[in-house]
């Protein structure tokens, strides 16, 4: 995956931050091209994998999931260490997906 920021997106960050912080317009010093996932229905993935229980997956996260780490952190926890978790995961399971 090529990462680097091709041209017409280094031109459109630098309009954006020309109209709207315009005392940080100036030569760019890094710009990334930022991965985002999201599932195809957007709610998260929190679940043991269907063939091998002692895999636990967490994926989707893209966006927003960072205001939900500590709790997805326990969850993830509970889920590698018993199995399960005292929180409802129902809505997170990979089988919703099909």
């Amino acid at each position: 995956m090529d990462r680097l920021a091709g041209r017409v997106t280094r031109r459109c960050c630098a309009l954006f931050v020309e109209r709207y912080l315009p005392d940080a317009a100036g030569p760019t010093l890094a710009l990334k091209v930022c991965l985002f996932t999201n599932s195809p229905d957007e709610h998260f993935i929190v679940d043991q994998h269907p063939s091998c229980p002692q895999v636990i997956i967490a994926a989707g996260f893209s966006g927003h999931g960072f205001k939900f780490c500590s709790v997805i952190g326990e969850i993830l926890a509970d889920l590698a260490i018993s199995g399960t978790s005292p929180h409802d995961t129902r809505l997170f399971r990979l089988a919703r997906l099909g």
